[in-house]
């Protein structure tokens, strides 16, 4: 049995070893890239949409869970990224990294100065909402699923 969520909950881990993500809707590449791994990594698949990511030690991760009444997951996918993207800017701040979360109508041109979009690949391109350093790199990536 599955217990309703109430209040907001989230979980923060590290990787032990090097593993590559793929988004939910990436299945098309499974038996490529499992074909393709380094020895000792891990080919993983989490249920939220979003790109491939290299993760590793060098690496932390998150989880958020929220209730179906949050002001957050309310009205349109794109639009719940902002209030979670500023959360993790400011949870960046006190460690000295200066960042901030990536406002819809600046991705074009911050794609355009990243170099070339690598549509495949989390890191590969910016989305609305997330999070990027002083120069526009992509510090923290987005991703969802919805679900009751």
């Amino acid at each position: 049995m599955q217990t309703a969520v109430t209040r907001p909950y989230w979980r923060v881990w590290t990787y032990e070893t090097p593993a590559v993500v793929l988004g939910c809707s990436q299945r098309a590449y499974l038996d490529g890239a499992r074909a393709r791994l380094a020895p000792g990594m891990e080919l993983l698949q989490r249920p939220s949409g979003g790109g491939a990511v290299l993760c590793g030690p060098w690496m932390v991760s998150c989880s958020v869970v929220l209730p179906p009444s949050h002001p957050w997951v309310q009205g349109r996918l794109p639009d719940s990224y902002q209030g979670l993207g500023q959360l993790h800017a400011q949870a960046l701040a006190p460690w000295g990294v200066a960042a901030r979360a990536l406002p819809p109508d600046q991705v074009a041109a911050a794609n355009a100065r990243g170099g070339p979009v690598v549509p495949w690949a989390c890191y590969g391109s910016l989305a609305p909402w997330e999070v990027v350093d002083a120069a526009g790199r992509k510090l923290v990536g987005l991703a969802q699923r919805r679900q009751r």
